[in-house]
């Protein structure tokens, strides 16, 4: 039966390492999604994206 596992144990760490990627990428997503929402949260008035060139009251956003 240990043979049997030694036997399994590279595809086993592969899974793992992919399941890690996984996660690390997830997080990542949702550390620049809260970059994003505070750094908008921080825009009180819409005179800062009117300066970048976005009209937040057109139907184009």
């Amino acid at each position: 039966m240990i043979v049997g596992l030694e036997m399994k144990e590279p595809r086993f760490r592969q899974l793992v390492n992919e399941e890690m990627k996984q996660l690390q990428a997830q997080q990542r997503l949702l550390q620049i999604t809260a970059e994003t929402k505070h750094e908008m949260d921080q825009v009180s008035d819409w005179s800062w994206l009117k300066s970048q060139g976005i009209n937040p009251n057109s139907s184009t956003m």
